[in-house]
């Protein structure tokens, strides 16, 4: 038995319907999160659905041409999905829905507004200038960063957040910069949704800081969204996802967004056994997009990512003569870090920043990230993990090893799987599944509601 409740009420169904559930995992595709999704269903016209949907298919109705309703859907007693119905138009048959979980849902009207337009808030600049940071308490920290080009040829041996090792020295640019964790905390409530998971809390990942060039000079308060690039909210979690092989996990019902790494996926123990529900169908295709390209676009204003002795910051996996059909895996972030000054360890740029003096508010910058160490020390490098692709300790070895190691050897396989409503329940796209005597991981489950046949399930090996 099947019941759809909308904002709290079961509506009526025809007698006999059926829905189609997509679940899709969210893992396979860094540009985009796939929704699960219900595929189009149609509720008759009765006194219950006609009050839930306000008359909607009157010619007098006022209802929004695109409001949407929070839905969940039952089968057997069991909660399978909480998300979002929309109404797609109206027909002689009834009101015509599409029940969809989609990430943009929880950024409601500010999914496609840029970082820099936000609003986030502003403060009196502090008298005194803070030394030593805490991601998890602060909103940002003054890393001082090496800059002769700040105020282009008006200025030169200037230094952005210049520190005489006791206080910061008055008269250069001072620029704050912003703890990504409080970013994405702060969004989150902006929105109205939460974020938990081991990326936010992580030790190393938690000091990752937003670099920027917008100085204070003439202000008389820190607005917030000053300091941020021109990146949309969605792209923001995107980028950082792409940057970091991250895995985002999200509840629609409760508004909640996890982030994790792909890594611990990968690695997890098997602890869902569907060996007894599937009669084994023998079918199985190679992946082909398995030759990675992990790329970051450079801040194009800063003349250093310009010079030609700069070796690229770019990985590109071998050509295999064992597998001449391998074709790219293309990973492109617009994220990326700075250069390291090698006589001082400190950040540094030939870039000209934003300031009233000298007519440079037109400026602009690129998103690019550094680790937040101590005091006024910041760094492509933090411990064991460095912001640039290639190297012992890079992006590639760090965080995309693992994850192409597993690309190169796994194969889709299709089958037919016998699942009930309680194990749609406590399924997780995170959790492996043992089939046949292998490991695998579920890219997409197709069922119909109510459950009477075998589920389409779509794994690959791990």
């Amino acid at each position: 038995m099947i019941e759809i409740r909308i904002e709290g009420k079961t509506v009526d169904m025809a007698p006999d319907t059926s829905l189609a559930l997509e679940l899709v995992s969210p893992y396979f595709g860094f540009d985009a999160i796939e929704p699960s999704r219900v595929l189009p269903f149609t509720l008759p016209f009765t006194p219950t659905n006609r009050k839930v949907f306000r008359w909607f298919e009157k010619p007098e109705s006022t209802v929004a041409r695109s409001q949407t309703y929070y839905a969940e859907k039952y089968s057997d007693s069991h909660c399978l999905e909480k998300g979002i119905v929309e109404v797609l138009d109206v027909s002689e048959a009834g009101y015509n829905l599409v029940f969809i979980k989609n990430l943009s849902d929880l950024f409601g009207e500010y999914g496609n507004d840029s970082l820099n337009k936000l609003p986030l808030g502003s403060e009196p600049i502090p008298s005194v200038f803070g030394i030593n940071q805490d991601p998890n308490t602060d909103k940002y920290c003054w890393p001082t960063v090496v800059n002769n080009q700040f105020y282009g040829t008006n200025a030169t041996s200037v230094r952005v957040n210049d520190y005489n090792g006791t206080a910061y020295v008055s008269g250069g640019p001072m620029v704050p910069m912003f703890f990504v964790k409080w970013l994405l905390l702060k969004i989150a409530t902006l929105c109205n949704f939460e974020i938990d998971g081991d990326f936010l809390n992580h030790s190393t990942w938690q000091r990752l800081i937003i670099y920027n060039t917008y100085s204070l000079d003439g202000q008389m308060a820190i607005v917030y969204n000053n300091h941020l690039p021109e990146l949309r909210v969605m792209e923001l979690f995107i980028e950082i996802r792409k940057m970091l092989c991250l895995t985002f996990d999200f509840d629609m019902g409760n508004r909640r967004l996890t982030i994790g790494f792909m890594d611990d996926v990968l690695s997890a123990p098997t602890a869902t056994n569907w060996n007894a529900k599937n009669k084994w169908a023998t079918n199985k295709r190679p992946l082909r997009e398995t030759r990675l390209e992990l790329s970051c676009i450079p801040d194009s204003g800063d003349g250093l990512t310009k010079t030609p002795s700069v070796a690229v910051d770019k990985y590109l996996a071998p050509f295999d003569a064992l597998n001449p059909r391998e074709q790219i895996f293309k990973i492109e972030i617009k994220f990326s870090s700075l250069k390291i000054d090698q006589a001082t360890g400190l950040p540094v740029a030939e870039q000209v920043g934003i300031s009233p003096q000298y007519g440079q508010m037109t400026n602009k910058f690129s998103p690019r990230l550094l680790f937040y160490d101590t005091a006024n020390l910041a760094s492509a490098q933090y411990l064991t993990n460095t912001l640039y692709i290639t190297g012992a300790n890079g992006l590639h070895q760090k965080r995309w090893a693992v994850y192409e190691a597993w690309r190169k050897q796994t194969f889709e396989t299709k089958q037919k799987v016998w699942l009930t409503s309680a194990d749609l329940v406590k399924f997780k796209f995170n959790k492996k599944v043992f089939i046949n005597g292998q490991n695998y991981l579920v890219a997409a489950i197709n069922t119909g509601l109510p459950i009477k046949n075998l589920s389409d399930i779509t794994l690959f090996k791990v």
